[in-house]
């Protein structure tokens, strides 16, 4: 490996590490999302740059899926602000039962984004990961392994991003910006669940489609081995089979069961709407520690 790849590997590690946490402290839901964008070119430098013909795939297709769920991402937000008239997570909450399409799709596009299977996300991430394991174990290349371990804690990161975008956004209590926002127009309903669809169906026949293309107009004088097993269509099966069974044990066992709610009861007095915790404070802790400021 010469050393321009290495600088590369090296420059995507750090994209990686601080764009992610930069996305963490955001209050901001279009600039917390560009953040994690941002990370996930540091997994596509890091594949084309290892010089492993199966992290060069996985970059190429990651290229492909960061397009498509970043797009999502974006395009919801997009459907917030037009509805809520602001992208301030402080100001935001409760929004998943009056846009239940954008909340869904939103949902799919931020676990693809973190890298949860069965979604598209999730095989490019994981042919990186192959591929850095490969050349790190067999080809002892030790800053592979420490990319491949940076990639990982990277995911890690994205998917703690995702968590507070979901809360802050659709959630927490709603906030008076949010108390009289609906569902968005047909059109930009129908290109989020397009662009979700694809998210599922890129990750489930990643193998039969989009991957076979993109492996064919590399021209590869060989073909390219996996290590492990992974069957996304039988994965996918059995993720949806355990959310069935779930979804009925609730609505059979659980749902009929009478449950009070009420509101917070704080030093004899009940709070006002605007000081309830909006979820942006999910990782305060960590951005006051030294070593990350």
């Amino acid at each position: 490996m010469n050393i321009i790849a290495q600088l590369l590997i090296i420059s995507g590690m750090i994209l990686i590490i601080v764009m992610a946490f930069k996305a963490l402290w955001q209050h901001d839901l279009k600039k917390a999302i560009l953040f994690d964008a941002a990370a996930q070119a540091g997994y596509i430098i890091i594949g084309v740059a290892s010089s492993n013909k199966l992290a060069f795939i996985g970059g190429i297709f990651h290229l492909v899926n960061s397009a498509v769920y970043v797009s999502l991402m974006l395009l919801a937000a997009a459907a917030v602000k037009q509805q809520a008239k602001t992208l301030d997570m402080d100001s935001l909450g409760g929004l998943a039962r009056r846009m239940p399409v954008t909340y869904v799709s939103f949902f799919i596009a931020a676990m693809a984004l973190a890298g949860m299977p069965p979604l598209n996300g999730f095989v490019s991430k994981w042919l990186i990961y192959q591929g850095l394991l490969q050349s790190a174990v067999i080809e002892r290349m030790p800053l592979l392994l420490a990319a491949l371990i940076v990639t990982i804690l990277g995911s890690a990161l994205t998917l703690a991003s995702s968590i507070k975008l979901l809360h802050a956004t659709f959630l927490t209590t709603p906030s008076k910006q949010t108390l009289n926002a609906g569902e968005t127009g047909f059109a930009m309903r129908a290109a989020l669940v397009t662009l979700a669809a694809i998210c599922v169906l890129f990750g489930i026949f990643a193998f039969g489609l989009p991957l076979p293309v993109i492996i064919s107009s590399l021209k590869y004088p060989y073909g390219v081995a996996l290590f492990g097993f992974w069957q996304p269509v039988l994965a996918a099966l059995l993720m949806f089979t355990a959310m069935a069974a779930g979804w009925l044990f609730y609505i059979i066992f659980l749902k009929k069961n009478t449950v009070r709610r009420d509101t917070a009861f704080t030093g004899c007095e009940t709070p006002d709407k605007e000081t309830y915790p909006t979820g942006t404070g999910f990782y305060q802790t960590l951005k006051d520690l030294r070593i990350l400021k």
